[in-house]
């Protein structure tokens, strides 16, 4: 599999929309015991937005789709042989962007889903959804200093391209930031 990354990727905290696609990746990553549930999500997606982030491909509309397209298809030869002959004065040029977003789809390939959490490691309450909104054992703990990060996930097709490592450096690196907590911990397999 090539490390090359797919075109027009974005990294943006998830919201309560993106609850379908958070959904199909956990199933595609996780074991039907493991992943999260739609409830689950939900609730995390309302309780803690900030700390849940997506990696998207975004498909745009633009006058250069055909480019986007050839220059997808062409990713395997050199740009010289495609490109780089076409005189510069040839490039067009009038291009500006419209005044309102011109993406089209945006199509979630990894996600991180995480909560506050009390205590230092994740345990099996800290992720079970509260039993109400005092429950100081079970959910997301807003007052915690540490970050329970429970989900990442990379959807197979992408695997092998360091989304994962890419997608977990620019969420540490918000989060430090931001100052959003002291602590980060991990859930995950012996094997990884």
């Amino acid at each position: 599999m090539s490390p090359q990354l797919p075109l027009h990727l974005a990294i943006r905290p998830l919201n309560i929309c993106d609850a379908e696609q958070v959904l199909r990746l956990e199933k595609k990553g996780f074991s039907k015991s493991e992943a999260c549930s739609a409830e689950g999500i939900r609730y995390r997606l309302l309780a803690c937005p900030e700390l849940c982030s997506g990696i998207f491909i975004r498909r745009f509309s633009s006058k250069y789709a055909q480019f986007d397209k050839d220059l997808e298809n062409d990713l395997d030869t050199t740009v010289t042989q495609n490109y780089s002959s076409k005189p510069i004065r040839n490039v067009d040029l009038d291009y500006l962007p419209d005044e309102k977003s011109s993406t089209v789809e945006e199509k979630l390939i990894g996600h991180i889903m995480a909560t506050k959490i009390n205590g230092e490691f994740i345990t099996t309450e800290s992720m079970a959804l509260p039993k109400d909104d005092n429950d100081a054992i079970n959910g997301h703990q807003e007052s915690s200093i540490t970050i329970g990060l429970h989900s990442l996930v990379i959807d197979p097709e992408y695997r092998g391209k360091h989304l994962g490592i890419l997608l977990l450096h620019d969420y540490v690196q918000k989060l430090s930031n931001q100052r959003v907590a002291k602590y980060l911990t991990l859930l995950c397999k012996k094997k990884l």
